[in-house]
């Protein structure tokens, strides 16, 4: 695993234990949690299992396309409650185009490092369109049985040596 692969599993265990109420250890000496078998970490976070990464990758999928669509409001539809109550799809529609225009005229996206705790769950995920390419990190939540998206940050800014108040 690369370092800066092994940053962003970090930051992932990390942003997962501060979605669950963990202790915030150090979570360094991770292993790499893709798409393998279930695997307990020292913080009780699991590697999503094939079924948890299906569905959540399809509420992705489905948000990517609604964006394509120029479609706010479906898009809207796909997030948390929590964060309903913050955004409109207007405010939603300017959060996009003007901080992650990519993510507006995406063709395809790849899921990677997926860890789950509790309800939820972090996904790193490679957005492309044409050459383009842009890694975030899903923070998802499961509200009633259907995983939701609680939001997206880039992928550098995750990582622990990138943002120190995550340690």
């Amino acid at each position: 695993m690369s370092a800066r692969a092994g940053a962003v599993v970090a930051a992932l265990l990390l942003a997962a234990t501060a979605c669950s109420g963990g202790d915030g250890d150090d979570a360094t000496g991770a292993q790499d949690l893709s798409r393998e078998e279930p695997t307990a970490d020292p913080h009780g976070e699991l590697a999503c299992d094939e079924a948890t990464l299906e569905d959540i990758d399809a509420t992705i999928d489905a948000q990517l396309a609604a964006f394509a669509d120029d479609d706010y409001e479906a898009a809207l539809a796909l997030t948390t409650e929590g964060f309903q109550e913050q955004f409109d799809a207007e405010l939603l529609r300017g959060i996009i185009e003007e901080g992650f225009p990519l993510v507006a005229e995406a063709d395809g996206h790849t899921s990677d490092t997926c860890v789950a705790s509790d309800g939820a769950a972090q996904l790193l995920v490679s957005v492309t369109a044409g050459d383009d390419a842009l890694e975030l990190v899903y923070a998802m939540e499961d509200e009633d049985g259907e995983w939701r998206i609680a939001g997206a940050t880039p992928a550098d800014e995750g990582a622990p040596e990138d943002n120190p108040e995550l340690v």
